[in-house]
């Protein structure tokens, strides 16, 4: 039995709300379900929730505002939520391997972290695969002079997504994600190296492809046929294979 709570947390706006089901449909899938699920929409009414997100097999809350938020204010917002032992952050276009939470949660149970991190998928076509083990590279993170993060053995390289970070509740009670202005676009970078900052020695790494990244517009159905392609292509110059070539995003 596990002696951890995990919660999500995921930031939202109004012209989300319909690729959100990808997420939560990842997240049922999980073979370690959450114990919590915060949603937070900004630029919304409760009226725009389709009934059928919150039957899922999984505590769902979603919280709505009319308010315009940024990222930063919706996550902050959907973590104040949750009280769980571990929170979790993907973003509403984002999508879960199936493995994804168990793999966080081990990570937590078995080593002295603050913060877990982990390589993602981009390929729209590639298929997840079954891992049978879950390996992490322990305080390889670190935060370069430009506030970049990065990994010490793939430098320069895009093997992290920010947003997808996982962190001890006690963690969130000291560090915030920027809300201001100046953040937009950088905000989960510079949470990151808060946290990596304030807690050194206190990270875990992934290397497995645990969710798949979603740039905003580049669903399934929105890619052609040469954009694939150009991802492959890019993959392979890149050296992303299941070993990695850490990421500025």
């Amino acid at each position: 039995m596990s002696t951890l709570t995990l919660g999500v947390a995921i930031p939202c706006y109004k012209g989300h709300i319909d690729i959100l089901k990808h997420a939560l449909d990842s997240i049922d899938k999980q073979t370690r379900k959450p114990d919590k699920v915060v949603v937070s929409c900004s630029s919304s009414e409760s009226s725009d929730i389709p009934a059928s997100y919150f039957q899922y097999s999984f505590p769902v809350s979603i919280f709505t505002s009319s308010e315009k938020r940024n990222v930063a204010q919706n996550r902050n917002f959907a973590s104040s939520k949750l009280d769980t032992d571990i929170v979790s952050f993907i973003d509403a276009d984002d999508i879960m391997h199936p493995q994804r939470l168990e793999a966080i949660e081990q990570g937590f149970l078995h080593h002295d972290i603050q913060i877990f991190l982990h390589f993602y998928e981009t390929n729209m076509k590639r298929e997840f695969i079954t891992y049978h083990e879950f390996p992490v590279e322990l305080h390889k993170m670190y935060v370069c002079p430009w506030r970049s993060v990065q990994h010490t053995n793939y430098r320069r390289a895009s093997i992290i997504h920010n947003s997808q970070c996982s962190v001890r509740r006690g963690v969130f009670d000291r560090i915030h994600f920027q809300e201001g202005p100046e953040f937009v676009g950088r905000e989960d970078t510079w949470f990151v190296g808060d946290v990596l900052l304030t807690y050194p020695g206190k990270n875990a790494y992934c290397p497995l492809r645990l969710s798949r990244y979603l740039p905003s517009r580049t669903f399934e159905e929105l890619m052609t046929e040469n954009q694939i392609k150009e991802q492959e292509r890019l993959d392979i110059s890149n050296g992303v294979q299941e070993t990695i070539a850490v990421t500025y995003l």
